[in-house]
């Protein structure tokens, strides 16, 4: 589970960089109005998309007694999902585009929703591959399709593509992948559909379907709420200060989703085995994920000036508010993870229900105040589900809220304590490149010096690097 946890998040990590810079350069070379437009079309996408799942790629990593035609009808049924999704959304595209008074959206929609159909080809292939814990495919296609795309996209905009720019790119991305995918997967379709063997998938996948499209529709909503109540330019940089933690946490998202679930599905039957397995994937991720989100929330304001630009400065306050969303993620994804391990789908999605309707309550009491009370509402909400779901996973193994949260003690308080050093060497620092490097290197050295002198660095992190690192498992 490690080796495989090693290999998603060496990918993720790519993925980061790559997008990094390619995110940088184009946001000085396109207006964040460009920027709200593409956040519009990824509204739409992610909603519809949910639904050409249906929950069946999860089915098809935890089931035991896999057959070839479970795969072959999944990809078959996906596939025919994709199109007549792409068609809904074809015919809606105008409507949206009226609806948001941008009439650009409409040919956007319409060749961005291409995504949906490729990316069903790959539906099956990435869930066998997961399934079978070969992170280390996901880790070339991602450096291929990654950087080609960027490069592509940047050139475009240079020639003054403007918003195409950014469309070809998620295309072309979509493409790569999973070409790259077929290349290196194994699996191969049959020309077979078997109605009973997709009802005994549905029965498990239909609740996480549930669950996804609540998450999905509720995740969605917000952008298309600052898209609507204020302003596509306001969607941007609410967009931007989710999107740059956001950046760093989908490598522990994506690695968690990769690793977690399927290895999980494996023991799902050795409740003691998933408890130690839950307290050490927590134990690393949270060891990198609370000190990252507390340096970022530092050093915010001269990060985004330095990368961005004065342009995108209003984008700072909801940068530090989706740096405190973000360090709770963890908490969500691998609980949910765990109880769709056990086949416990329908607990995923109770939780999403209640998620939901606390969201929609806060959002009709903050909306009105602005959209800074809207960030805020989201960083309560986050807060309160990161409790829930602990305290559902209490009833499936021992390791509940309490010792979830006892378990990252250790690591928020060596944070804390190193931002408020930091705080004030930020302060004392003059231009955005020494306040932000300065800070940054200051940070990790307490941070690091604080936990090998307090004892604090999980074994498990020591491991990892000392195998991985020649030089370092030559002296060990």
């Amino acid at each position: 589970m490690l080796s495989g946890m090693f290999w998603a998040g060496l990918g993720q990590v790519w993925n980061l960089g790559v997008n990094f810079i390619i995110t940088v350069i184009l946001a000085r070379l396109l207006m964040p109005e460009d920027f709200g437009v593409v956040a519009v079309i990824s509204v739409c996408i992610a909603i519809f998309s949910v639904f050409i799942d249906s929950g069946f790629g999860a089915a098809l990593i935890q089931k035991k007694d896999l057959r070839p035609e479970d795969c072959s009808s999944v990809f078959f049924v996906n596939l025919t999902m994709a199109l007549l999704l792409y068609v809904a959304l074809f015919w809606a595209s105008p409507w949206i585009a009226h609806f948001f008074r941008k009439p650009i959206l409409s040919p956007c929609i319409r060749v961005s929703s291409l995504t949906m159909i490729i990316g069903a080809f790959a539906t099956v292939q990435n869930s066998m591959i997961r399934r079978e814990l070969r992170m280390s495919v996901f880790f070339r296609t991602s450096v291929i399709s990654e950087s080609t795309s960027g490069i592509i996209g940047i050139v475009m905009a240079l020639r003054g593509f403007g918003v195409w720019a950014l469309v070809a790119q998620t295309v072309l991305r979509t493409t790569i992948n999973t070409i790259l995918l077929w290349i290196w997967g194994t699996w191969r379709p049959i020309f077979v559909i078997s109605l009973t063997r997709l009802k005994g998938l549905f029965n498990f996948g239909w609740k996480l379907l549930c669950a996804n499209t609540l998450d999905t529709v509720y995740n969605n909503f917000y952008f298309a709420v600052f898209g609507k109540l204020f302003n596509l330019s306001t969607l941007a940089y609410y967009n931007r200060g989710n999107q740059i933690p956001g950046l760093g946490m989908g490598i522990i998202s994506n690695t968690i989703t990769s690793v977690l679930f399927p290895a999980f599905s494996k023991i799902q039957n050795d409740r003691e085995q998933m408890a130690r397995g839950m307290q050490k994937i927590q134990s690393v991720i949270f060891f990198f994920v609370v000190p990252a989100m507390t340096l970022l929330f530092v050093i915010s304001e001269p990060l985004i000036l330095l990368l961005f630009g004065e342009k995108w400065l209003p984008a700072h306050p909801y940068m530090r508010i989706f740096c405190f969303v973000y360090v709770l993620y963890p908490f969500h994804s691998s609980n949910i993870y765990l109880l769709s391990a056990c086949g416990r789908s329908d607990s995923s999605l109770t939780l999403e229900v209640i998620r939901k309707v606390q969201a929609v309550i806060c959002l009709l009491l903050t909306y009105r105040h602005g959209p800074m009370a809207v960030a805020y509402g989201v960083g309560f909400i986050s807060l309160l589900c990161a409790v829930e779901n602990a305290w559902m996973s209490q009833k499936v193994i021992d390791f509940g809220l309490k010792k979830q949260f006892l378990n990252i003690l250790p690591c928020t308080a060596i944070s804390l304590i190193c931002a408020a050093l930091c705080w004030f060497i930020c302060k004392m620092c003059g231009g955005c490149w020494a306040k932000t490097l300065g800070t940054s290197f200051c940070f990790v050295v307490f941070y690091l010096g604080i936990s090998f002198f307090t004892k604090q660095i999980p074994q498990d992190v020591i491991q990892i690097v000392s195998a991985k690192v020649p030089f370092l498992r030559r002296a060990a």
